[in-house]
């Protein structure tokens, strides 16, 4: 038995509201907060809904050990 309709419904408003609120200029922790939910599934929300977003995204700087 899989997940009923509605609940597939309620997950796909859940994740439509993440996805609103990251375009609002809200953090993945900061929506993830809001909502009760991790920051990892916003992001996997916000991935699944605009394929593109990671190309927004500025590559993180990493310090090289010992500087």
């Amino acid at each position: 038995m899989g997940i009923s309709t509605f609940r597939l419904k309620k997950i796909e408003e859940l994740k439509q509201k993440a996805v609103t609120l990251y375009k609002q200029g809200l953090t993945t922790r900061e929506v993830g907060k809001i909502m009760g939910k991790s920051h990892t599934w916003v992001w996997d929300s916000v991935r699944e809904k605009l394929p593109d977003a990671m190309a927004d995204q500025p590559k993180p700087k990493h310090k090289k050990a010992g500087k």
